[in-house]
């Protein structure tokens, strides 16, 4: 290739193991992790396509082989992709009205947070850093180099 392609990639956490979800692929089905599933639906839109490298979905995961070539190049694919989507999960312990205030006005929105766990945007806070998300060492690498 004389240039890369355009596309982005998505930084997750595969979720609880076993719980599947369907979808479709370029007319192919794929049996996807619950927690990947919720964030295709979130990033879905109606009328634009969106190029993105999932791991899961990119990389076959009963290939050995072939995961002994990609793991390797997972820096590589995250430093070249236009964007990076991170996917914390669903909206959950008050999450959708944190990220809901950094759409007020500045003055409203960029208050020094109070740190009493009864201020709910602390609360909100303090579960979205409890998530399973901040255990993954890859996102170090997903991050730093998107």
């Amino acid at each position: 290739l004389t240039s890369s392609p355009f596309y982005y990639a998505a930084s997750y956490t595969w979720g609880v193991p076993g719980s599947l979800q369907e979808i479709e692929l370029n007319g192919v089905a794929h049996s996807i992790q619950a927690n990947l599933f919720d964030f295709l639906q979130q990033l879905r839109l109606a009328d634009a396509t969106v190029t993105l490298w999932v791991d899961a979905l990119c990389i076959s995961q009963n290939d050995n082989s072939e995961k002994s070539i990609q793991v390797p190049l997972m820096g590589l694919i995250y430093s070249n992709a236009k964007s990076v989507f991170v996917w914390l999960g669903p909206q959950a312990d008050g999450s959708e009205e944190y990220f809901d205030s950094f759409n007020q006005a500045p003055s409203k929105s960029l208050k020094k947070v109070d740190s009493d766990a009864r201020n709910p945007r602390s609360a909100a806070i303090a579960f979205l850093q409890r998530r399973e998300y901040w255990t993954r060492t890859w996102i170090i690498q997903e991050l730093v180099l998107a």
